[in-house]
């Protein structure tokens, strides 16, 4: 299960695949989700994204997916 997975301070790439790409680090857990701080959000994103912003995600919006070559 996805929140077995993620631990707090875990880099992560949000919405994988989106043409203006967000990363983070996971803040917050609990049994309704994950909140994450944006640690960069591509300069063109245009839907209001910015660094420092907190991002609450609902566990049924999470999709994990691990690359070993990410710290």
């Amino acid at each position: 299960m996805n929140e077995q997975r993620i631990k707090i301070g875990s880099q992560i790439l949000l919405w994988p695949g989106d043409t203006y790409p967000k990363h983070g680090i996971v803040r917050k857990l609990s049994g309704s989700g994950l909140t994450v701080e944006l640690t960069y959000v591509h300069i063109k994103d245009p839907n209001g994204f910015k660094t420092g912003d907190l991002v609450n995600l609902p566990w049924s919006k999470v999709r994990v997916h691990f690359d070993k070559g990410l710290v």
